[in-house]
C-alpha cells in the first residue's frame, strides 16, 4: 500500500504517462505525450511537455500544487527526464518526483 506523498506521487506518474482516449468515457483525462516524444528534440518540445503536464496535474489532480517543474533532454539515453517537486494538501514538506520519458517504438 501506499499512502500520503507517495499517493498522490503515483497518480501523478499515472497521470502523465496516459494518453487522451485511453480512459473510457472520459477522453481528455491525461497528458498526451506520447506524440511530442516523436518530435525532434528542441526547447520547445520542451516546454510543451512541461506545460501539458501542469495542465494535466492542474485538471485531474486537486491534491497536488506543483511548485517546481523541470524536463530536460538526455542525449545519451534519447529521453527527456523530469524532476517534478509539489506541496501536496495536508503535508508539511514537499514531496519531489523523477521520471524519465521514453518512446517506445
Amino acid at each position: 500500500r501506499v499512502y500520503d506523498g507517495n499517493s498522490i506521487a503515483q497518480s501523478i506518474k499515472n497521470l502523465i504517462l496516459t494518453n487522451y482516449n485511453e480512459v473510457p468515457f472520459s477522453p481528455w483525462i491525461g497528458a498526451n505525450l506520447t506524440a511530442l516524444l516523436f518530435e525532434p528534440v528542441s526547447p520547445m518540445i520542451e516546454d510543451a511537455i512541461e506545460n501539458n503536464i501542469r495542465d494535466a496535474i492542474t485538471k485531474h489532480e486537486p491534491r497536488a500544487i506543483v511548485s517546481d517543474l523541470k524536463v530536460s533532454y538526455n542525449e545519451a539515453h534519447n529521453s527527456y527526464d523530469v524532476w517534478m517537486s509539489f506541496n501536496a494538501i495536508g503535508l508539511d514538506r514537499p514531496v519531489t518526483v523523477n521520471f524519465v520519458l521514453k518512446r517506445v517504438r
